[in-house]
């Protein structure tokens, strides 16, 4: 995501989104500007093995309804990009953007 423009200010390892869930060992929480939004805004990664990734959708989707209801007024993304995915709050369209093109290119393996 470097290359892409964001800056990572905080990495933590095994830190989800969803502390309830069992994401943790799949976790990394990081916290990043961009060039257009210099507020600190949270993405968490989360990487998952091939044949686990399809099992894993109902895990994400009640993260993402929990990310919801401790932030109602906040706009919630979730990128799904095998073998990653990927949520936060109120990201701009370039970290969005940032963030989905970096996850495509790590599931091609760099290329």
């Amino acid at each position: 995501m470097a290359l892409l423009g964001v800056t990572t200010l905080t990495a933590v390892s095994g830190a989800s989104a969803c502390p309830d869930q069992a994401l943790n060992d799949n976790a990394l929480a990081l916290s990043v500007t961009t060039a257009s939004d210099p507020q600190p805004r949270d993405v968490f990664l989360y990487l998952f093995r091939p044949r686990l990734f399809e099992e894993t959708a109902a895990v994400m989707d009640a993260c993402a309804a929990d990310l919801q209801a401790a932030s109602p007024d906040a706009t919630i993304s979730r990128l799904d990009v095998a073998p990653f995915r990927a949520l936060g709050a109120d990201w701009s369209d370039e970290l969005r953007t940032s963030v989905e093109l970096a996850m495509e290119v790590a599931a091609r393996g760099g290329r």
